[in-house]
Formats: C-alpha cells, sequence, structure tokens
C-alpha cells in the first residue's frame, strides 16, 4: 500500500523506506544524529506541545527502539548502500534541509 500511496513522483520518510519499501527510488537519504542529541530534540519538541517529560526517560524510548528496530528479522533498520548518508548532529534544520536540495539538486538533470 505504501508503494502505490508514493506513487512515481513523491517525498516519503520512515526507518525502512529505502531498503524496504521503495528500495529502487531515485534518492534515497539517510539521517542520524547522536541519541543524545535526538532524545534533546525529542523532549524539547514535546516540552513545547506541554508535556511534563523526562529526558533520560525519552532517550531510554529512542535506544529501545533503535535496538528493536535494527534487531528485528523482517525489515531491520539500515542504512541502504546507495543512500546518501547526513549526520544531523552539529546541523540545524535548515542546514539538514540545504543538504538534502544541494544533494537532489545534483541529481536531476
Amino acid at each position: 500500500m505504501q508503494r502505490r500511496i508514493a506513487g512515481e513522483d513523491a517525498v516519503v520518510e520512515g526507518r525502512d523506506i529505502g531498503s524496504v519499501v521503495l528500495p529502487y527510488a531515485d534518492i534515497k537519504i539517510f539521517l542520524d544524529a547522536k541519541l543524545e542529541v535526538r532524545a534533546k530534540r525529542r523532549y524539547e519538541y514535546l516540552r513545547s506541545k506541554g508535556l511534563n517529560v523526562s529526558l533520560e526517560e525519552i532517550k531510554k524510548e529512542i535506544l529501545d527502539r533503535d535496538i528493536r528496530d535494527k534487531g528485528r528479522s523482517s525489515a531491520p533498520l539500515i542504512k541502504p548502500k546507495d543512500a546518501f548518508y547526513i549526520d544531523t548532529t552539529h546541523l540545524t534544520l535548515d542546514e539538514v534541509v540545504n543538504r538534502i536540495l544541494k544533494i537532489v539538486r545534483s541529481l536531476v538533470v
């Protein structure tokens, strides 16, 4: 169903999109960041929504999910060999977007 929804011209995100759902996508980008940064970003987002959350609890939840997703037998979380890797640890959102646009523009004729 995800393949059908994506059609031919779509931007799709997810943990197994480039490796399982759309393995023949023209452009694949694998975003990553250090655990501590991902947890802090999630913490700040949830706090901005008025939720009372613990940074340590969020960090544990993210780590547990990573372990589960990387270790599952069906569609494990992996970086596809042909995906562009962007470590967002020290990047702003605008910097990430600009890097993605640079990749796309370099490949689209």
